[in-house]
């Protein structure tokens, strides 16, 4: 039997970072919105609940225009292709370099091990990877979390922080308690 490397993850994280889990899923979401700054690629990566509410806001806070059946116009540039939808996108990418995710750019990593708030949900945290990817036991690290659904199929994007996204007027998070002792 051949031993592991020191290289290699240990036996927990190894499973967390396969293809087709969680920390994969959230790593690939980064890629498109921190590498590519492509928020349509990403969108699909995204459940519902987080696209819809993420609308909302932007439909609350920055939208100029008339909003006479907001939920219907919510719902409709949440599912793409609506005119608005560029303008949209490009408001919410500017948040997110600018102030969510500024401290990640522009090299970042994924740095965690396996955290469960429930069977279908696992948190994935994402630091700054600038200067390199190895980091010195006991460094502390600034991250961020982002929160991934099992919707059945596959790993999906339902929260930043360690947070669901609720949408509504206005849309709000439920706050996730970790399983971990």
């Amino acid at each position: 039997m051949e031993e592991p490397s020191q290289t290699d993850p240990p036996p927990e994280q190894a499973v967390f970072l396969e293809e087709g889990g969680a920390a994969a899923a959230a790593a690939a979401w980064a890629r498109l919105v921190l590498d590519d700054n492509n928020l349509g690629a990403a969108w699909t990566l995204m459940d519902r609940p987080l696209r819809l509410a993420l609308v909302q806001s932007w439909l609350l806070n920055a939208y100029t225009g008339p909003l006479r059946d907001k939920d219907t116009l919510a719902g409709v540039i949440e599912e793409g292709g609506h005119p608005l939808w560029a303008k949209f996108a490009a408001w919410r990418m500017q948040r997110w370099h600018a102030e969510t995710f500024a401290f990640l750019l522009p090299d970042w990593g994924v740095v965690s091990i396996p955290e469960a708030a429930a069977p279908d949900i696992e948190f994935v945290r994402l630091t700054s990877a600038t200067g390199g990817r190895a980091f010195e036991a006991g460094q502390p690290l600034t991250v961020q979390t982002l929160t991934m659904r099992f919707d059945g199929q596959r790993w999906l994007l339902g929260g930043i922080g360690r947070t669901l996204a609720v949408p509504g007027w206005p849309p709000s998070e439920q706050t996730l308690p970790s399983t971990n002792t």
